[in-house]
């Protein structure tokens, strides 16, 4: 709706009133029996969200906006120099929530792109649950009930490597600096880790995994020989040379 100014304001119940049909939608995946359930729950639920698309399809566009204009930086600048250390002919891509979303929907056009971990951003909209990734993808989820394991069916066929991380006593915020904002722990709107320890768990699950992907260097806490408290790691049997062969 358009306030006097006319600028787009969504009332705030309407906000509530779509996440709450999300997570009951999630939670029937979450719960669901087989594959076959889980991918009609989702490409139902994923066929009504016409404005959720065109929104993602913005947020990709922008992105590769901002990666073809690596090749010519700005002159004299941080990100020159920070780009000059850079190999911008194979990288990464990761964000949070919608940005995680976003990231992995990148990559399936994205050729430079060679890995792919999404911070918390469920369920995968765009058109992965169709598409073949064919890269290694890593999937963070939080504490939010119901959301665990929302987007497995998806990435495990899309994925060349599937890794999955769950990680107890962080909500969904924990993944970004407002984890240290006092009024949302007050709001019990961050989980019960401490705000230190949050962002240094989400430090060492990125860091890892680029290491492991982009540089070769192999990954004990993604392996098995490494834990971190309340931090599991899963890699669920891919099965995307069947899906899309």
């Amino acid at each position: 709706m358009l306030d006097s100014g006319g600028k787009f304001r969504q009332p705030i119940q309407d906000v509530f009133s779509e996440w709450e049909t999300e997570d009951a939608v999630l939670n029937q995946v979450t719960s669901a029996s087989n594959d076959a359930e889980r991918i009609r729950l989702l490409r139902e639920y994923l066929s009504g969200l016409g404005k959720t698309h065109v929104a993602l399809r913005r947020w990709v566009d922008d992105a590769r906006a901002v990666i073809a204009r690596l090749a010519n930086p700005p002159r004299d600048t941080a990100i020159e120099r920070v780009i000059a250390r850079a190999d911008v002919r194979r990288f990464g891509a990761f964000g949070h929530s919608m940005g995680g979303v976003m990231a992995a929907e990148l990559c399936l056009t994205e050729k430079r792109c060679a890995a792919v971990l999404n911070l918390d951003g469920s369920p995968q909209y765009g058109s992965m649950i169709d598409t073949p990734l064919g890269r290694p993808l890593l999937m963070t989820y939080s504490a939010r009930r119901g959301r665990i394991g929302a987007s497995d069916v998806i990435y495990r066929r899309a994925a060349s490597r599937y890794y999955r991380v769950d990680v107890a006593d962080m909500l969904h915020l924990d993944f970004t600096d407002m984890a240290l904002w006092p009024a949302l722990r007050d709001r019990k709107a961050t989980g019960a880790l401490p705000a230190e320890q949050a962002i240094a768990v989400t430090r060492t699950i990125v860091r890892e995994f680029f290491d492991q992907e982009l540089r070769g260097r192999r990954s004990k806490l993604l392996n098995g020989e490494r834990r971190l408290a309340g931090v599991e790691v899963k890699r669920p049997l891919n099965d995307s040379n069947r899906r899309h062969r």
